[in-house]
């Protein structure tokens, strides 16, 4: 009992105590920038740029791919820039932290000649500015180093350089540990959208040119039209025998669909099956699966419509399906695009820009596809050009195809059936020519020739062309024996009633088969009351051609002279076919029966129809035709075109969003690259381009002093102006003459000036480079004093007769006396400081490496008040009330704080970061860009 006692008061005791809880890692941006080197380490810069990176920057793109690449592996990212103290260099620093090392590279990493860091790239490219850029790319734990320097030093020392700073940050990297373990990032999310993008994108195609189809079909638009005005079909009774295909018809069309689903299911289940392949690699496998399905259709069409003879027209062929073949692919990927464009669409492009982008891709598709047949179309009209090798090839009875020559381009919507090959399949063609439908059906009974219009020099596609001058009748004639079974598109032209007398005159009047092509009503009845006309056959054999009655499609004669009418309820190709194949069925050409006039209960005394008789043009006034028509639609076609694609274009780039507007009132429209207060309301400034000082103030800009060095730094006293210059490094002094400025001493200076501040009869200059403040004297430009600080001082002011000197290496400020030359106290800053100003008693300190803006007693060194900015560019400047700093974001910000507690109050939008800024006269002066324009903005209450 004792036992059970105390077994139970320690297992209480052990689900009471806490366990030991694993320590969550270390991570986010504040981890990352604790790990950067800064400029305690990277002595002889000075910042330009500290913040947090976007996910998007670090890995760009846009839509759901990239979204998803960027939270399965980033976490966070910074980004800190400085340039060197002379000018020659800039320096980029980016710590991307990852999920783990797999993401970072760390494991990836191998040892470089010269290099201690795992290094996993080094790179360099030369710039146009004759600078080079090398980069640096490695990893430690789960944390990506890029280093990139772009230096217009010598080879040797700027490798020497990058390696040494990427051995740094190796240094001070940490082995962190990873946060997950996933080796790659999950995409089956985008997968599935892929898929379903695809194929919701291929069904909405099929969809579009469905409607498309109907809409420019005639038998659709008659079998709506007649739905919507409730036309019930009457039945006819005349002297004729009915063949009514249209339940046939139905069947064959479900079937037709029935097919095409399968055959959807089908390319369904292999692009399912491949979809893990590469997009390359399954677009390549179903171009080459393609090119051999019509390599095999083209071999095996030995003999028929299709058949090719002859081993050059074959090579043609074969190399025009394979060209189809890669058009037909091409136009199907452009169109693709559309569902791949929402997923990952590159970063340059705006919404815009990828909305006009896949617009353009989605209509280079449909060209690609409506002509991808096109070069299979002519090299098989170039391979029929042979009529009698192909005629002689085939060795059956020939049937006799007649026609008017302008029903030569009369088009009917086809299905694709088993008579397309698989290119014809992929175009977007589904509009052919009648005859080629009639000859297809027929050529299964017999080759199917026709007589040739003369001049053409390559024959459409349909029966096999034979070509003659002024004896065509009697070929005719000899034909009408020879034949056969002899068919006719009917029309109503003169020369169609000559053949039909001359089928008539042979007897041959059971042979012949009349097809009423699908023109419109009207058109069609006029062609009826000809051939009417023609036979000597009452028009009342006919059903009314109108949306009461069924429609006849195909007119042939039994053995005893009565009319067999082949009608349906719709004019479609699948009714047109199954009528002209009962009508052809029906003809007995063995019999050889002797038929030229129809049965006494369909003859009539023919009426005249000259009025209704057309004339065929020749051959040049129908080509004029055509380019009448041409001239008067492509000018519309080419300015739709022209202005999509100028719309499109101008799209396709980055959509840069206007500049706002620039604040306050411009003093001058000459950009200045540095300017300082002279009095109250009025400036002196430096213009680099043309080496001149130009004085400013509300009224203009006058130009004062012309100087043969560059211009860099400026300040001013009432009387005196001191100007630093780039290239030689000196310090010159000019004092005002009342119309100018003349220049009083010059000095040479060590290196490049950071700061020049003046206290009372001592003008001070930093040179960070030298680690140096020096003072001259104001009148002779006397070096009086050189005061070294290591550590890098950077920025000037002065307090009580006293330098305040600001160093970055361990964030002091140091007093300086500018007469004795020696320091004196000393204060440590809370932030790495890049720009000073007193206000009495009171220090503002702005620091780009902490992205803050201080306030601080000089008296204690107690800090008053401090202002975290996102992407500080540590411009500032001190008003009666407020505190006004510059940000460098993509859309560049003027905050305005509060200066008792930094507040921000106000924030405004400006087109460029702020560069320089001055109080004076109750307003800030700034200037936006590089040079920039100085504009006056009045400090409201």
């Amino acid at each position: 009992m004792i036992a059970i006692v105390l077994i139970t008061i320690s297992c209480a005791f052990l689900l009471i105590t806490p366990g030991a809880t694993a320590t969550k890692p270390e991570s986010g941006d504040r981890w990352l920038t604790e790990q950067m080197l800064g400029l305690k380490e990277l002595r002889g810069y000075y910042p330009l740029t500290n913040h947090e990176v976007p996910a998007a920057e670090v890995i760009q793109g846009n839509g759901v791919y990239f979204d998803t690449i960027r939270q399965g592996s980033l976490i966070t990212a910074h980004l800190r820039g400085y340039a060197s103290m002379d000018g020659s260099s800039d320096l980029d620093m980016w710590l991307i932290e990852t999920t783990n090392a797999e993401f970072s590279g760390a494991h990836r990493g191998e040892a470089r000649p010269g290099f201690d860091a795992r290094l996993n790239t080094f790179t360099q490219e030369r710039t146009d500015d004759e600078r080079t850029n090398h980069t640096v790319i490695f990893g430690r734990g789960r944390v990506k180093a890029k280093i990139s320097l772009m230096t217009s030093s010598p080879a040797d020392t700027a490798v020497s350089t990058i390696q040494g700073i990427a051995n740094q940050q190796y240094a001070k990297l940490a082995d962190s540990p990873d946060l997950s373990d996933q080796k790659a990032v999950s995409l089956r999310t985008v997968q599935i959208r892929l898929y379903v993008g695809t194929v919701l994108t291929l069904l909405l195609l099929q969809l579009g040119i469905w409607l498309a189809v109907c809409v420019n079909d005639r038998s659709t638009r008659e079998r709506i039209l007649r739905f919507v005005l409730r036309r019930q079909l009457q039945p006819w009774r005349g002297p004729a025998r009915f063949d009514d295909v249209s339940d046939e018809a139905r069947t064959r069309a479900r079937n037709h669909t029935r097919g095409a689903v399968i055959r959807g299911a089908i390319f369904l289940a292999l692009f399912t099956a491949t979809y893990q392949l590469t997009t390359v690699r399954q677009f390549l496998l179903f171009a080459a699966l393609g090119a051999v399905v019509s390599l095999v259709q083209v071999f095996t069409a030995r003999r028929g419509f299709a058949a090719v003879q002859g081993f050059r027209a074959s090579l043609v062929v074969v190399a025009t399906s394979a060209t189809g073949i890669a058009l037909a692919g091409t136009g199907l990927q452009a169109i693709l695009l559309t569902a791949v464009a929402p997923l990952a669409a590159p970063a340059e492009l705006s919404q815009e820009g990828l909305t006009k982008a896949t617009q353009i891709f989605f209509v280079i598709g449909l060209m690609l596809l409506a002509l991808a047949d096109i070069p299979h179309r002519l090299a098989r009209r170039f391979a029929s050009r042979n009529a009698q090798r192909r005629l002689a090839a085939d060795g059956r009875q020939e049937i006799l195809l007649l026609r008017s020559f302008l029903d030569d381009n009369l088009k009917i919507r086809t299905r694709r059936t088993g008579r397309h090959n698989l290119l014809e399949r992929l175009a977007l063609r589904r509009r052919e020519r009648v005859e080629e439908l009639v000859a297809w059906c027929l050529w299964r009974q017999g080759p199917v020739v026709a007589l040739g219009e003369p001049g053409t020099k390559l024959p459409p596609l349909g029966a096999a062309r034979t070509y003659h001058g002024a004896d065509w009748q009697q070929a005719v004639k000899d034909k009408i024996h020879s034949c056969r079974f002899v068919v006719f598109l009917v029309g109503r032209t003169p020369s169609l009633k000559w053949e039909i007398s001359a089928v008539r005159q042979a007897g041959a009047l059971q042979r012949a088969i009349f097809v009423i092509p699908p023109v419109p009503l009207k058109e069609a009845r006029a062609r009826l009351t000809v051939l009417a006309s023609a036979l000597g056959m009452d028009e009342q054999v006919f059903p009314p051609f109108d949306l009461r009655h069924e429609f006849t499609l195909v007119l042939g004669f039994d053995v005893d002279g009565t009319p067999r009418l082949h009608v349906a309820d719709g004019r479609d190709d699948t009714a047109l076919l199954l009528a002209l194949e009962h009508a052809a069925e029906a003809v007995q050409p063995a019999a050889q029966v002797w038929l030229a006039d129809p049965s006494p209960a369909a003859a009539a005394v023919p009426r005249s129809v000259d009025s209704l008789l057309r004339v065929s043009p020749t051959r040049r006034e129908a080509r004029a035709a055509r380019w009448s028509r041409r001239w008067q639609t492509w000018p519309w076609l080419a300015s739709i075109s022209l202005s999509f694609l100028s719309s499109a274009l101008v799209a396709v780039g980055p959509a840069a969003p206007p500049l706002p507007p620039m604040p306050g009132t411009a003093l001058s429209q000459t950009p200045l690259s540095s300017t300082a207060v002279v009095g109250a309301g009025k400036f002196i400034g430096a213009d680099r381009t043309t080496k001149q000082l130009v004085s400013l103030d509300q009224t203009g800009t006058t130009p004062v002093h012309t100087m043969t060095e560059i211009p860099q730094l400026l300040t001013a006293t009432d009387n005196m102006v001191f100007v630093s210059t780039f290239r030689p490094y000196t310090l010159i002094a000019l004092r005002g003459n009342g119309a100018g400025y003349d220049e009083i001493w010059r000095v040479s200076l060590p290196s490049i000036a950071f700061g020049i501040q003046v206290v009372n009869d001592r003008v001070a200059v930093v040179t960070p480079r030298t680690e140096e403040v020096r003072a001259f004297d104001v009148g002779t430009g006397a070096n009086m004093t050189t005061t070294k600080l290591p550590g890098g001082p950077l920025a000037l002011a002065s307090h009580q007769g006293q330098l305040l000197v600001a160093s970055t290496a361990d964030n002091t400020l140091t007093w300086v006396d500018p007469h004795a030359g020696t320091p004196g106290r000393k204060m440590t800053l809370p932030v790495i400081p890049d720009h000073l100003q007193v206000v009495g008693d009171t220090l503002f300190v702005s620091s780009i490496e902490n992205s803050a803006l201080v306030k601080l007693s000089l008296v204690d060194g107690q800090v008053h008040a401090r202002a975290e900015i996102g992407r500080f560019n540590g411009i500032m400047t001190i008003g009666a009330r407020h505190v006004m700093v510059g940000t460098y974001d993509e859309t560049p910000k003027l905050f305005l704080l509060d200066a008792g507690k930094l507040d921000q109050e106000s924030v405004v939008d400006v087109p460029r970061q702020l560069t320089e800024a001055m109080f004076s006269d109750s307003a800030y002066y700034i200037a936006l860009g590089t040079p920039g324009v100085l504009t006056r903005i009045p400090e409201e209450p």
